[in-house]
């Protein structure tokens, strides 16, 4: 589809939602929304009874999330027809965005993001770093990529690297769980008991439950 290989700019407002690109501008009234759904993914802002906006969650800070909902909750009135997902030859066309709320999209991350995982699943460590890097480049936002980056280092031997990487997946993300858990781990291997008695604790309490087996030994 030629609309996901552009760089598009999505506005929330108690008007509308704007979607701009180069050669396009795109008003959509809330008036003519169709209905939406709320997922533990994101928000889905459907145009028609076939057609979607996904709004992805992770990418999004909670006063973000909390204003795209105070919007569709008081500006949408949602058809009255809600079995989307059931009507016979029904199907839906999903537009899916990584964005920040009143930020650029750029679907590119997503592609390398993809190219990484299956690099890295071939054990193709060195091309998997660079899709990495790319898709880093794209959105820095994209704290799963760092702890997967940091996974092919090590591989590589660069275990160093690995724990870089995760405290740049802290830093873009101080409530991941996982990359605390990771540090922690790492931090043993350079002989930092305090610092990792530190991440497990944290890591636990974000509700990682197999840190407090891996935190025994290291936390009195």
């Amino acid at each position: 589809d030629s609309f996901l290989r552009k760089e598009h700019t999505y506005n929330f407002s108690k008007e509308r939602l704007r979607i701009t690109s180069e050669n396009s501008d795109l008003n959509i009234e809330w008036k003519d929304v169709y209905t939406y759904k709320i997922t533990k993914q994101g928000f889905l802002i459907y145009l028609s009874s076939q057609k979607a906006l996904i709004v992805p969650k992770h990418f999004l800070k909670d006063d973000e999330q909390a204003f795209i909902l105070s919007l569709l909750k008081s500006e949408v009135k949602p058809k009255k027809n809600y079995s989307l997902f059931f009507n016979l030859g029904l199907y839906i066309f999903l537009i899916i965005m990584l964005l920040y709320v009143f930020g650029v999209f750029s679907p590119t991350s997503t592609n390398y993001l993809n190219k990484a995982y299956e690099a890295e699943n071939k054990g193709n460590y060195k091309e998997a770093i660079e899709c990495f890097n790319k898709a880093i480049e794209e959105n820095p936002k994209l704290v799963e990529a760092y702890l997967h980056r940091g996974y092919s280092k090590s591989q590589l031997g660069d275990i160093k690297g690995y724990l870089e990487d995760c405290n740049k997946a802290i830093e873009a993300n101080d409530n991941y769980a996982e990359a605390y858990k990771i540090r922690a781990i790492l931090k043993q291997e350079f002989n930092d008991s305090t610092g990792a008695c530190e991440d497990f604790k944290k890591a636990i309490s974000l509700g990682d439950k197999k840190s407090i087996d891996l935190s025994k030994g290291y936390c009195n």
